[in-house]
């Protein structure tokens, strides 16, 4: 690489770095979503990254293919987070219930997946059962049914 294409490189890549910064900090950017600045950062941050690894002389198709598998990794990578963040929400919600019912007096049964992101389990001892989603418990053990049908 000559020092020109190489100064150029650097230009750029620092410049691209600050923006990937800027947009995850926001301040600058505010009428973007949160979440949209962040997946672009992680495109730009990936690019750099893969970029960096090309031969010089890469043919331009070669080139293009890189941001596009750039933006892949960053929505694969992004989906990864979310499934985190909801699998940690499900399992404390769980155990959530799981409390719930004990200190009712009642055991839950084994927790069954009926659903992408939706679990439920009976109780053991009395008629009912719970519903967990990643947003949301509905705990229906211990209610009698002059309650549900009145």
């Amino acid at each position: 690489m000559s020092e020109q294409t190489n100064s150029q490189y650097n230009q750029l890549k620092t410049s691209l770095t600050f923006l990937s910064a800027m947009l995850e900090e926001g301040s600058l950017v505010r009428r973007y979503h949160k979440e949209t600045r962040e997946e672009f950062a992680d495109v730009i941050r990936i690019l750099i990254e893969k970029v960096e690894g090309l031969p010089e002389g890469c043919p331009h198709q070669l080139i293009e293919s890189t941001a596009v598998r750039a933006i892949i990794d960053a929505s694969e990578e992004y989906r990864k987070e979310e499934d985190t963040v909801k699998r940690k929400q499900i399992e404390k919600r769980m155990r959530e219930a799981e409390m719930s019912a004990r200190i009712k007096g009642f055991e839950l049964n084994e927790w069954e997946q009926i659903g992408a992101w939706e679990y439920q389990s009976s109780c053991k001892e009395a008629e009912g059962f719970v519903y967990v989603t990643p947003e949301s418990t509905y705990d229906l053990i211990g209610i009698s049914e002059e309650f549900l049908f009145d």
